[in-house]
């Protein structure tokens, strides 16, 4: 069970066209995290979300994307063990005083959900289990407010979520599946949620027709944004499923 919730977060949230609404205090420090995928913007991007937070710590945008910042840094960058457990603390921290600050917001719930999530997987599985409800709870509130959000990011977490736990503890294929069909629904552009129904598929041995046709649907959408990122990752693993199991 170690690994129970480290998966869910791999590529989880695709770029999310995050930006849209907020003024111009932010515009430095978004351009930074589009180019994320170059270490160093990702670092400059959290310096200023936290010199922008720490000017304005009643600001909901600065402290959501604190905690997105956070995130990132800790999951795709960071390689010390202690330093990702901080960045995860911080970054759930931020989360919360995000929801505290704008409840009706989907951004604060997402990010908090997500970074109390590794925070409690960094310090033991236990730990992380016995927030699993309050995990959960923040993800159902980010889909109730904005289930487009993250390109139904929310929905594929509870799905591997579902599709990670023993069935002791409430796991579920089959609401796993559900989650991710949500997910494909909500945004059929989006190639991750394509990728996690495919192995879905492969780790509940259903037909082979099913998974090359949910394959060739994902590389359907042959185009993505530069700075979806995530996106174009996860579109080259649906190309090396495919290649391996016939559907081009």
């Amino acid at each position: 069970m170690k690994k129970i919730i480290l998966v869910l977060f791999l590529l989880v949230f695709s770029s999310i066209c995050l930006f849209a609404v907020d003024n111009k205090i932010f515009e430095e420090a978004d351009n930074a995290f589009l180019q994320r995928a170059q270490p160093q913007m990702a670092f400059k991007a959290l310096r200023l979300y936290r010199e922008i937070y720490q000017q304005y710590p009643d600001n909901y945008g600065a402290a959501w994307r604190v905690s997105m910042g956070c995130y990132y840094l800790g999951f795709e960058v960071e390689r010390n063990d202690e330093i990702r457990k901080e960045l995860f603390e911080e970054g759930r921290d931020a989360g919360l005083a995000a929801v505290e600050i704008d409840p009706t917001q989907a951004e604060g719930h997402f990010w908090m959900a997500i970074n109390m999530a590794l925070y409690g997987e960094s310090v033991g599985v236990v730990k992380m289990l016995f927030t699993l409800n309050v995990i959960c709870t923040h993800l159902n509130l980010s889909i109730n407010i904005n289930p487009n959000y993250a390109y139904g990011g929310a929905q594929r977490v509870l799905g591997k979520i579902n599709e990670s736990l023993p069935t002791i503890l409430g796991g579920s294929d089959e609401q796993a599946e559900k989650y991710y069909k949500e997910a494909i629904n909500i945004s059929p552009d989006e190639p991750l949620n394509y990728l996690f129904m495919a192995k879905l598929i492969l780790k509940t041995k259903q037909p082979k027709a099913k998974l090359v046709g949910m394959l060739k649907k994902g590389l359907a959408i042959n185009k993505v944004e530069d700075y979806r990122t995530e996106s174009q990752k996860a579109l080259k693993e649906l190309e090396r499923y495919a290649i391996k199991y016939g559907a081009i």
